[in-house]
């Protein structure tokens, strides 16, 4: 992710009691040329944490970006503030996710290679290629914890045993490591040591890390879920509707 700068907001919209961006001047990641990213007013999605989930598209290539907002703590009925710590998903703040899954030895190749299929076909508009592909995908990713014990279950079946294999609560114990009162991190968290200038930038992506794992990631796959769902079950009454 990466801030975007208050300065750049050129509009700002009503959204509930807080003031949240409308348009950016932002070169826009996907095409890489600057110009105008309007974001959606109905893309707004609360995970009820003070954060704001919306997406935006660029004047020029018509791609979408995804942003994150900040909204101010405490904002209540009467008390109207305005949102200006914004920030992009912005694959050029470091590797592409494809680049990043080749460069992680404990991805299986099988998974990387039917991702990148999945990417491909997506990209060529070749909607039952991408179909197939997604569920190689998802099969894959269960594959990769269960096992064998995986080729004789259901997807269904597959990602409801998926909790046994991965322990999710692993990189907060890890941190809670990290911040051992005696440990040499947490002085220089209570100011005993100096922080130099590798450690803050450290610091700042573990920040970044944990706001994805805990707030951020959580609530996107949430929010792909139901318009999933939404969109799956329209299309099926529709469907029912035709056939009466």
């Amino acid at each position: 992710m990466k801030k975007i700068n208050p300065a750049t907001i050129t509009s700002y919209s009503q959204f509930g009691y807080v003031k949240v961006p409308k348009t950016i001047q932002y070169e826009c990641p996907r095409c890489l040329k600057m110009g105008s990213i309007e974001l959606k007013a109905n893309s707004y999605q609360s995970n009820h944490n003070e954060l704001l989930l919306s997406k935006g598209k660029c004047n020029n290539c018509n791609k979408t970006s995804e942003f994150v907002i900040a909204t101010p703590s405490g904002t209540s009925k009467g008390q109207n503030q305005t949102a200006t710590n914004v920030y992009i998903y912005d694959t050029r703040g470091g590797e592409h996710p494809l680049d990043q899954l080749k460069n992680n030895e404990k991805i299986p190749k099988d998974l990387i290679r039917a991702f990148h299929s999945a990417l491909n076909v997506y990209e060529s508009k070749d909607y039952s290629a991408t179909a197939v592909m997604s569920k190689r995908v998802l099969e894959s990713v269960a594959k990769s914890f269960i096992g064998e014990e995986s080729f004789n279950q259901s997807l269904t079946q597959q990602f409801e045993e998926l909790p046994k294999y991965v322990d999710f609560s692993k990189p907060m114990v890890s941190l809670s490591h990290l911040l051992n009162g005696n440990g040499e991190f947490n002085k220089i968290l209570d100011l005993e040591h100096e922080m130099d200038d590798e450690t803050a930038e450290l610091v700042i992506d573990m920040l970044e890390a944990l706001i994805e794992y805990l707030f951020i990631l959580p609530q996107r796959i949430e929010n792909a879920q139901k318009k999933i769902e939404q969109r799956v079950g329209r299309k099926s009454v529709v469907r029912d509707l035709q056939i009466k």
